[in-house]
């Protein structure tokens, strides 16, 4: 909750020790990297809501196998939610509100809340 500008250097997915990153609140700006999930095995809370993030949501945030809570609202993204998001099995809280995601129109609409028959400890959506 700052006043943070620019865009989120790949380097910071790569602190391989990493348990908790919350970048709130700022006005951080451009895309997820599509290697966020490569260096950061141990992350279980991911928080970088309330900015200007854009462009779909990368389906390598499924690769987050310790993930606990994932808080990406109100920021940009748009496109359809990755079917994978399901593979996220400690997942407790899902935040993707206030943006632009869509649902695959080749799909039953909101097909993608059938992957998270997966997600047993699943509290929040």
């Amino acid at each position: 909750m700052n006043s943070l500008h620019g865009q989120i250097l790949e380097s910071i997915f790569n602190l391989s020790m990493l348990q908790i990153l919350a970048i709130v609140k700022n006005n951080i700006s451009g895309n997820l990297p599509s290697s966020i999930a490569n260096g950061l095995p141990d992350l279980e809370g991911l928080y970088i809501d309330g900015n200007r993030l854009s462009g779909k949501l990368p389906g390598c945030i499924s690769n987050f196998s310790k993930l606990i809570k994932l808080d990406l609202e109100d920021n940009s993204f748009s496109g359809h939610v990755p079917m994978n998001i399901g593979n996220l099995q400690n997942l407790r809280r899902l935040n993707f509100a206030w943006n632009q995601l869509t649902n695959d129109p080749s799909m039953l609409k909101l097909d993608f809340l059938i992957s998270l028959k997966n997600c047993r400890q699943l509290k929040q959506i």
